[in-house]
This record gives structure tokens, sequence and C-alpha cells, in this order.
């Protein structure tokens, strides 16, 4: 067979397995499915991006229905295809469905769209769904709304590292939502969520710690936080690059939240807040830069450092460490400086559980050993044991220096 043809086969069937799996794989319903899901935020958490979505139970929702004992269940990922007709429909991961339990998969049924409505050839917004999700291409470019959840992610990480706060107060990103309708109502109430995480999530506190690190006077109180956002920033063009996008974000946002607005028009409300949004992830790119050249930090870095932060333990000023406390004893480490860690799992012992350990040698001589001890052994099998009944302590050895000899 001669190259060209084959590889004209070889798509050929390529193509052919992609429409057999879309078949088997996906169901579609109308759009107003997802609207159902939004008036029920109490009941549902729903995220719309430009190609990708996803709706769920709220957690809350999930442990209240299994107080009432209740078989409850949905977690459905989508994307969007384009009918003949124009219109877009929900095209929903069938496994997901077939997971949810009955009752949350019968508001489904009434916005059913039969297979034939759709072209035979999918769309770019759909491909880019079904080439990552269906088959495994990761390859596909993520949509606006993850990549500015990234992006805050990431100046959030750079504040939080440098001024212990972080930027944008809020980090629910992902739960924004594209509109739903094409008309410049849903335009503007989608950019209305917008300006609550990241106008209205600007920190005071960051702000005015960043004012001193750069040495810039600000006044939140007094000033918008766009204004003394301004003003931290290195550069007339860098103010541009941020502030221009966060202005179209409050201008959407006046129309909704101040008198009263115009009539509803129709308006390509998806494609225009896509637009709009890339613009803002470009302005937050635009601030994390100047933030980390300015104040010289590594973005990777801040990342990592600022997610170690968050694991960081919380202690209780309440119930202050005791002389008595074995952890007391860690004390000793404080101004030494350690030359050699060693560590591994300790030798079993019957009746003992396993256990890793680690031992610090200090340039002085000394050295300190970290075990966990646990009263679990000390629990009777036939007794039930809850979560506060159980105690993990750390076992530690301080092994002081030695010293020189003394006469008498």
């Amino acid at each position: 067979m001669e190259p060209a043809r084959f590889n004209t086969c070889k798509r050929g069937r390529a193509a052919l397995s992609a429409i057999i799996v879309e078949m088997w794989m996906m169901r579609y319903y109308r759009s107003g499915v997802l609207a159902m899901f939004q008036n029920q935020s109490e009941k549902y958490s729903i995220q719309i991006d430009e190609f990708e979505g996803k709706v769920q139970l709220t957690d809350r929702y999930y442990r209240e229905s299994e107080g009432r004992n209740e078989r409850t269940w949905l977690n459905v990922a989508f994307g969007f295809r384009a009918c003949k007709n124009g219109e877009w429909a929900v095209a929903a991961y069938r496994p997901d469905l077939e997971k949810a339990s009955t009752d949350e998969q019968q508001p489904w049924l009434g916005f059913r769209i039969e297979d034939d409505a759709f072209p035979d050839e999918l769309d770019p917004r759909f491909k880019k769904w079904f080439d990552r999700y269906i088959m495994g291409s990761w390859d596909v470019e993520e949509g606006p709304i993850a990549s500015l959840d990234r992006v805050v992610r990431q100046v959030n990480a750079i504040t939080r590292c440098v001024v212990s706060v972080p930027l944008l107060k809020f980090e629910e990103i992902r739960n924004l939502c594209f509109p739903l309708a094409e008309n410049s109502h849903r335009y503007q109430d989608a950019h209305g969520e917008v300006y609550k995480l990241i106008i209205d999530g600007l920190s005071k506190d960051a702000l005015n710690r960043l004012g001193d690190e750069f040495n810039v006077p600000v006044k939140v109180d007094n000033d918008k936080t766009l204004v003394s956002l301004g003003k931290l920033l290195s550069s007339e063009a860098v103010r541009t690059a941020v502030l221009l996008p966060l202005e179209q974000v409050s201008k959407q946002r006046r129309l909704v939240g101040h008198n009263e607005r115009p009539p509803s028009q129709s308006f390509r409300a998806f494609e225009e807040f896509g637009k709009d949004i890339r613009a803002v992830v470009a302005a937050m790119e635009a601030l994390r830069d100047d933030l980390a050249e300015r104040l010289n930090v590594d973005i990777g870095r801040c990342e990592e450092r600022a997610c170690a932060l968050e694991s960081l333990p919380t202690f209780d000023e309440n119930r202050p460490i005791q002389p008595n406390f074995a952890i007391a004893k860690a004390f000793e480490m404080e101004g030494k400086r350690v030359v050699k860690v060693r560590g591994g799992e300790t030798i079993s012992e019957p009746g003992r559980p396993e256990m890793e350990a680690l031992i610090l040698e200090f340039s002085d001589g000394s050295m300190m050993t970290f075990e966990f001890a646990s009263n679990i052994s000390q629990v009777v099998e036939d007794v039930p044991v809850t979560p506060e009944a159980l105690h993990l302590r750390f076992h530690i050895t301080h092994v002081p220096p030695m010293l020189p000899y003394r006469p008498g």
C-alpha cells in the first residue's frame, strides 16, 4: 500500500473509532439543565469553563443526605457541543451519569437531545474536551478560568512568602462560570462574580504590607483597592497591563449593581466573556511577574514554600508546653548547627508497632532523637474506639554533649 493511501486509511480508522467512542461515552442535553443546577446552589456545586465543566453535590448536602440515610450522588463532567441549529448542547460523560443515584439522574431526562441533532464533524470547542478527557491528550490548552485559578495561586504564593498574607482573599476561582445564555444580562452577571473574587477580594492588609516592602505610601482605607494596587506597580506600562482588564470587569459589574440596568439584549456573551477572562489572566500574569522581579523571588519556589506553609500545624495558645512534656526537650536544639541526620525504621520488637525514627547530631556533640508514641496498644479490641480517644505524641530523647573533666 502506498504511504499516502495508508495514512489516509489510518486517519479514517481513527476518525471512525473516535465516533464510536463518542457515541458510547456521551449523552447530550439542552443547556437549560445547567441553569437548573445553578439555581440550587445549596445543593449543587457547578463549574463552567470555556470547553469543560463539572456539576456535583456540595459536600454539605452530601453529608446531610447521609445523615438522613438517603442514597444520593452526583459528580458529572461535561463539555459543550454545537448542534446543527447553532445552539450549544451539554455533552455529559455517560459513565458519570450512570454512577449518579436514581433521583439525581431524573432531572436530566427532560433535557435530553438525540445524537442526530449534531453535525458529523466535531466542532473545535467540543473537540478540545473530547481530545483531553476521552482520547487522553493533555496537550490541549487549559480553559481561561483554569488559567486564572493557577495564576491567582501563584500571586498569592508570592505574597504569602514575602509579607505573610495572600494578596487575594478568595481562591474559589474554579467556581466561576461562563454565562449560559447569549444575552447582555448574563454577560454582566458573570463579570459581577469575577469582580467579587478578583477586585473585592484584594486584601487591604496585603496591600499595606507590600507598600511597606516597596517603601510606597498607600492609603488603602481611603483609596479604592485598585488605586492602591496601581501605586504599587513598577511602571506605567505594568499599570496599564494590570488595571485595564480589571477596569472592564468593574464597568460590567456596575451595570449589575447600580440603579436599574438597561433591558437585556442578544449578545455573544460566552465568546466575549472568554476574551475578557483571558485579558484578566494576562493582567494577573503581569502582576505576578512584576512582584516576583521586584521582590527577587522564584515563582516556583514560592508555590512550593506556600504549599508547605499551609501544612504547618496551628498551636493551641491556651495549652502551653509544660517542662515535663517530652516535646520540651526539643528546645535544646535552638541555636545549634546540625552536622548529621540519620533516619530509618527501628528494629521491631514483640508487641510494638513498626516505627520510623530520626537522630539529629549537632556540632557541640549533642544529639536528639524523634520517635512517635501512641496509646493505641492500650485499647482493648472489643471496646469501640473514637478518634478523641487516640493520642499521638513525640518521644524525644536528648543526648547532652560531653563536658571536659573537672577535678573534685
